[in-house]
């Protein structure tokens, strides 16, 4: 009898722990925050810093779940090349590659059901887009600014499975999204503007829900045409022309999607700052 007893309770064990070992997933997290610090010591020539980060994250890399896959060995790679590298750009660009090859590889310790993730996206975005949508038409424009706090939102916490599908569609709707908030906090509010953006972020999320692939072109764009844009807009602003200013950050914003995870990366707090602050200045 105590033998039964014995395996019940082991059973019982298993079947109560493994939904939660299911629903686990592994976070690379702790060495995403050494790699960050490591950069940060390397640019403040600070040797002494730079060593503990990069021993931490040696030290996390050896706790993670290392199954038999192409990217361990390649990891293993790019945290020997940051060791053996001599100079400082060399140290960096060795972390860079680093991260890039983590993130591929959390992918693969937690696979994503994408179309699970697609279905969220519109579940959740497209009734929001419907309300703030009669909102502008009814001329309540405060009850639009409030949905539109959701509409980014929802968003935000949703946005990862298009970037990562179709960086095009991503920044389509991005720019579509800080054109609404630009539209909508004018001193004088811009209804008609803003159900032209409104109407066109519907149109983006659902082409991406259809499967409909973006024909926009984000290779060629890196973080200096950020500033190629804001130094004209600054000369026009100069000269008072203030149409051509607008236009210039309008430039701005359709270039940020493509570049805005390499600030991220690098300066979390300007990225923050670019967010929030671009779109007021437009």
């Amino acid at each position: 009898m105590k033998r039964y007893l014995t395996i019940f309770s082991i059973v019982m064990f298993i079947c109560l722990i493994a939904p939660l070992t299911i629903k686990a997933t592994t976070s690379l997290s702790e060495i995403y925050i050494s790699v960050t610090d490591a950069k940060t010591a390397i640019q403040e020539k600070d040797k002494q810093a730079f060593k503990q980060h990069f021993k931490e994250i040696k030290d996390n890399w050896q706790k993670v779940i290392q199954n038999d896959h192409k990217l361990v060995q390649t990891i293993n790679e790019d945290i020997h090349k940051v060791e053996e590298s001599k100079s400082p750009e060399d140290k960096e660009k060795a972390l860079n590659k680093l991260t890039s090859d983590l993130i591929d590889y959390e992918k693969v310790l937690n696979p994503v059901d994408k179309q699970k993730k697609r279905d969220q996206l519109q579940k959740e975005m497209q009734p929001l887009i419907q309300e703030i949508s009669k909102a502008i038409t009814d001329k309540d424009f405060e009850q639009a600014q409030a949905i539109n706090n959701q509409l980014n939102a929802t968003w935000t916490k949703n946005e990862a499975i298009v970037r990562e599908e179709d960086i095009g569609r991503y920044g389509q709707i991005e720019t579509r999204l800080m054109f609404i908030r630009i539209a909508l906090t004018k001193d004088k509010v811009d209804a008609a503007s803003a159900q032209i953006e409104v109407e066109q972020l519907k149109k983006a999320l659902d082409e991406y829900y259809a499967g409909k692939k973006s024909d926009v072109k984000t290779g060629d764009q890196d973080v200096n045409i950020l500033n190629k844009h804001l130094d004209q807009a600054i000369r026009n602003i100069k000269n008072n022309d203030l149409a051509k200013a607008k236009q210039d950050l309008q430039q701005f914003i359709i270039a940020w999607p493509n570049v805005e995870s390499e600030i991220s990366t690098k300066n979390g707090a300007l990225y923050t700052k670019i967010e929030q602050q671009i779109p007021q200045f437009a």
